[in-house]
């Protein structure tokens, strides 16, 4: 990591990989879907992009302070589940819908 200060004297932290990422692990749809989520918010402030996360699932079921579950990233996601992550989904779903289900209606 290294710290450089913009033009109007804020101070931006630049992290940079300790390796290469190991690709393989992802599926090809998997592969295409960080490259369009990339591809989206590469020219968005940091502003734009918490606002943007703001709008998602995870954060509309939760109170301030409490974990997002990882789960919610597929609900309204319109792309394939993976099946090496279907039952811990599912299985978080159904934690889900019966500790928020009144959240989740609206």
């Amino acid at each position: 990591m290294r710290s450089v200060t913009d033009e109007f004297g804020y101070n931006h932290h630049i992290f940079t990989a300790a390796r290469p990422a190991d690709l393989s692990i992802f599926s090809e749809l998997e592969r295409q879907t960080i490259d369009a989520v990339v591809v989206k918010i590469a020219s968005m402030s940091a502003r734009e992009v918490s606002d943007l996360s703001h709008e998602d699932a995870g954060w509309q079921m939760v109170d301030l302070g409490e974990s997002i579950p990882y789960a919610s990233a597929y609900i309204g996601a319109d792309t394939e589940l993976p099946e090496r992550l279907r039952a811990e989904v599912e299985s978080s779903a159904r934690q889900m819908t019966s500790k928020l289900g009144s959240r989740l209606a609206g």
